[in-house]
C-alpha cells in the first residue's frame, strides 16, 4: 500500500509536508517522488508548537498600533463572512435571469436581504447565525 503522503503534491502539501525530512519531488510532475528515508522533522514541529494558541497576523503597516491592525483583520473576515452569506445562505448564484434589467434586479433583491440580514444581526447583537435567522 502507497503511504498517504505519496498522494500529495508539491503545490497542495505544503502544510502537510513542511515537517518531513528528505522529501523529494520530481520536477516533471511536482508529485513527491518515492523515498524509503522519510524522518518526521521533530524540530521544526517544537518549534511551531511555541506558537500554538496565538494568533499571529503578518503586515507591512508600520505606523499603525496593535489593536488597529486587529480590527482591520476582523472586519476583513467581516467581508469574507458577507460574501459566504451571499453565496450560500442568500444562493445569489447562480442565476437564471438573462437581460440587464433582470439581472441588476436579481442582485438588487440580494443585495437587500443581505443589508436585512446584517441588521437583524446587530439588533439581536450577534448572538444568532445568518443560518439560524434565515431558518426562524
Amino acid at each position: 500500500m502507497i503511504p498517504i503522503i505519496y498522494r500529495y503534491n508539491k503545490d497542495t502539501s505544503y502544510e502537510t509536508t513542511n515537517n518531513v525530512k528528505n522529501l523529494k519531488f520530481l520536477k516533471s510532475t511536482g508529485k513527491i517522488a518515492y523515498t524509503s528515508n522519510l524522518l518526521i522533522d521533530e524540530d521544526k514541529i517544537k518549534e511551531k508548537e511555541k506558537y500554538d494558541s496565538y494568533y499571529s497576523i503578518d503586515t507591512s503597516e508600520e505606523n499603525l498600533s496593535n489593536i488597529e491592525i486587529k480590527n482591520i483583520y476582523r472586519s476583513l473576515s467581516k467581508i469574507e463572512n458577507t460574501f459566504k452569506a451571499t453565496k450560500s445562505n442568500l444562493e445569489t448564484s447562480p442565476v437564471y435571469v438573462w437581460t440587464p434589467n433582470h439581472i441588476e434586479l436579481h442582485f438588487l433583491t440580494c443585495f437587500i436581504s443581505l443589508v436585512i440580514i446584517r441588521l437583524l444581526e446587530k439588533i439581536l447583537e450577534n448572538k444568532f447565525s445568518t443560518n439560524q435567522i434565515i431558518d426562524t
